[in-house]
């Protein structure tokens, strides 16, 4: 959720491989191409959404539920304090830095003190909870442990604010994928070696500080940092709508997995734990489209509001295209998904993921509305949607957890039912807000489309005999993708653009051929 003014910084020169090179505070270069940014971001979802599956195919189920149940509620909490204490959001951060960029430095580092004086608060929160949800001593020291993690990762994250701003997306990308991949690698190490939860936290908090040293030398790098930082209490003013909205849409997102460590067993947390990471892996598709789309957004909303909504039609189609068929897909295979990835120990899991597949599509849509909220200068106005959507989100798992935990012995299904109707009626709203400023009769159409391919494909999934797992989901990819055919649903620009992607991929396998037997990659060129 960001934006885009005076343009990023020339990548000319650098390939993938490359330091960012030093620039002065507010030079302004030619921006990146939307396709190269795209590119970046997608080639590291990709490596990050392989090792997320990795991790989940052995983690949890080495294990048990209880200790991931125990895992989710740490990570829940944490997640909730990091926001509130966020003042100074990413999305806030991509604003100013792409509106002024002779502010990127004095901005970063005001935000890099501020999330430091925050340290207290964090620990002192997480005592608090702990003593409310009755957590034994194990339970404690992953909610420490966690939230320490927490605290480095508020601190990196201004840095990527940098990154996106000035459309640096492979510098996002590097930190992404090594991440994912110290975690992954390590986290399968530690468990197959019989480590529990206490050193699978330990290892994300290392990880954790290791992604804050890079990132801070990258972007001291960028645009440096000032001994002088910007003045606090302007900024802040300007930073709080922007951080009224983050705190209610972490408030809504997270609440379920707090409200279950309260209302249910850690074993039930672990079934939603294991669900809700399936679901998130699944979001790459809005991560790649909102963060590339951002920047842009906001420079046609310099230009003028109604510039903003046309350029807005097209990634808000994207994503209802893509996530149907995604969303819809997750549904009909939860339980063939489940059991090959995490065994018969989550098929408590199966209901929670198979409803929350359901909600992906409204997810996407609000992420992406999102967007466009911000780039408009009104974050506001998402923040009161997002402030009741979290009032809502909560007083429904209230009732809900309680219920399906009585009834079937799974809160889980509760807490995923909770999230479904709150990220349906969120998007029903902002839509409806949005009205046909966003909505073309030509989107609309194209949506449609989509919608009936999406359930052509799962009318197929739903009718054909068992079968593994990657067969369902190739002969799912295949219905859908001879319906879009059929309809013809992708525009000439759209094709230009696939073929553009596609090249630039086909380009950076061959440099990585070569540079495997020896030889020298060419320029990041196509």
């Amino acid at each position: 959720m960001s934006d885009h003014r005076t343009g990023g910084v020339d990548d000319a020169g650098n390939d993938l491989a490359e330091s960012p090179p030093q620039v002065e505070p507010g030079a302004q270069r030619p921006p990146r191409s939307v396709a190269r940014n795209i590119v970046s971001l997608a080639t590291s979802q990709g490596i990050t959404w392989g090792l997320a599956l990795l991790w989940t195919f052995f983690v949890p189920r080495l294990i048990g539920p209880e200790q991931m149940g125990v895992l989710t509620i740490a990570t829940s909490v944490t997640a909730l304090v990091a926001v509130v204490l966020s003042i100074t959001t990413k999305e806030f951060l991509v604003r100013e830095i792409v509106s002024n960029r002779s502010k990127a430095s004095r901005l970063l580092t005001l935000a890099l003190l501020l999330r430091l004086a925050t340290l207290p608060v964090v620990y002192l929160t997480a005592l608090v909870y702990a003593h409310v949800a009755e957590l034994d001593d194990r339970a404690m020291t992953v909610l420490y442990v966690v939230a320490a993690a927490t605290v480095c990762t508020m601190m990196a994250e201004p840095a990527l604010a940098t990154f996106q701003a000035t459309e640096r997306m492979q510098f996002i990308a590097y930190t992404d994928v090594a991440n994912k991949s110290l975690q992954t690698l390590g986290g399968i190490l530690l468990a197959a070696a019989g480590f529990g939860v206490i050193s699978l936290a330990g290892l994300g908090l290392g990880v954790a500080l290791f992604t804050l040293v890079i990132a801070l030398g990258w972007a001291h790098r960028l645009i440096g940092l000032r001994a002088r930082p910007a003045a606090a209490l302007p900024v802040i003013s300007r930073a709080a709508p922007y951080w009224f909205l983050a705190v209610f849409y972490v408030a809504y997102l997270w609440a379920d997995g707090v409200l279950l460590g309260v209302l249910a067993t850690p074993e039930v947390v672990g079934w939603y734990g294991a669900a809700t990471r399936l679901f998130t892996t699944m979001m790459f598709v809005a991560v790649i489209i909102s963060t590339a789309s951002l920047p842009r957004l906001v420079a046609a909303n310099s230009r003028s509001t109604e510039d903003l909504y046309v350029t807005a039609r097209r990634p808000f189609e994207w994503v209802l295209i893509l996530g149907l068929p995604i969303g819809v897909g997750l549904a009909c295979t939860a339980g063939s998904v489940v059991r090959l990835l995490y065994g018969v120990e989550y098929t408590g899991a199966v209901p929670a993921l198979a409803i929350l597949g359901l909600g992906l599509p409204f997810m996407y849509v609000n992420i992406q509305v999102a967007q466009v909220f911000v780039a408009s200068g009104r974050p506001l106005v998402m923040g009161r949607i997002l402030a009741a959507a979290a009032v809502f989100n909560v007083a429904a798992n209230l009732l809900l957890i309680p219920y399906t935990e009585q009834r079937w012995g799974n809160g889980a299904i509760g807490a995923a039912m909770a999230l479904l109707l709150t990220e349906l009626c969120q998007a029903v709203l902002t839509v409806a807000i949005m009205g046909r400023r966003l909505l073309s009769q030509a989107t609309v159409l194209r949506v449609a489309k989509a919608a009936v391919a999406a359930g052509g494909m799962a009318t197929l999934l739903m009718v054909l005999p068992n079968m593994p797992l990657p067969l369902e989901i190739l002969l799912g990819a295949l219905s859908f993708l001879g319906l879009v055919v059929l309809f013809r649903l992708p525009t000439p620009d759209e094709v230009a653009t696939a073929r553009l992607l596609l090249a630039r991929v086909h380009a950076a396998v061959s440099r990585a051929r070569l540079a495997s037997r020896g030889g020298k990659a060419g320029p990041d060129r196509p």
